[in-house]
């Protein structure tokens, strides 16, 4: 058996859709096929964080109000072609929301300070819940 031709396809899921991405070679006499298999791996992987940026964000996933929507329409990246904003889900960063808001104590909330610094994006949970045990707002 000859094999003359490789491919790869991974499908990935990007927030409520899935994307697949599918590359493939032709072979000649002095190439490896396994190798080719890898190689085309790692460029389906390249082009996926190429395209969705927002999902390699923190190595956690992005969130949608920090999604770049500049960069959507970037012609200079492929497959950018969705009019739409994709919806990413975080769930760490869900998780940590409802840990937020389920602390009693202002002790039980600074143990999540550190981590809120560190991600703006819950830092306004952090800052309610804060003026919330305060007494600052009564909720």
């Amino acid at each position: 058996m000859k094999i003359d031709r490789a491919a790869y396809t991974k499908t990935f899921p990007v927030g409520v859709y899935w994307e697949k991405v599918h590359l493939e070679c032709s072979l000649d006499d002095t190439e490896d096929p396994i190798k080719a298999v890898l190689l085309l791996k790692e460029e389906v992987e390249k082009a996926h964080k190429l395209a969705n940026p927002q999902l390699y964000k923190n190595g956690e996933g992005a969130l949608i109000d920090s999604y770049d929507r500049d960069y959507l329409f970037d012609s200079r990246v492929p497959f950018n072609n969705s009019p739409s904003k994709p919806l990413v889900i975080n769930r760490k960063y869900e998780e940590m929301e409802v840990i937020i808001r389920e602390c009693e104590t202002l002790e039980d909330l600074a143990k999540h300070k550190e981590y809120c610094g560190k991600h703006p994006d819950l830092m306004p949970h952090y800052m309610n819940k804060l003026k919330e045990l305060s007494g600052v707002v009564k909720v």
